[in-house]
């Protein structure tokens, strides 16, 4: 018995989506991890062009460095003491 060739189009169709399917879902991952890279760097590079920096810094705040040269006139290394 002899089948039609539209029969047979339909398998190779149907091979070809679940062929893709499945290299789509093998892939997914290795394709995703990127793009949310990318727009996790992009929306903090929004946020930042859109936010309202011209406020002043808040007197409670300060940004402290701690290198070597401090540490190397102190008598210990942990824990620094805090105000």
């Amino acid at each position: 018995m002899r089948v039609s060739s539209i029969a047979m189009r339909r398998r190779l169709v149907l091979a070809i989506v679940v062929a893709i399917a499945v290299t789509l879902s093998v892939l997914a991952p290795i394709l995703i991890q990127p793009l949310q890279s990318l727009q996790i760097g992009l929306s903090d590079r929004v946020r930042l062009a859109v936010a309202d920096l011209s406020r002043e810094q808040d007197s409670r705040i300060s940004v402290v460095t701690i290198d070597e040269a401090t540490m190397a006139k102190l008598p210990y290394r942990s824990p620094l003491p805090q105000p």
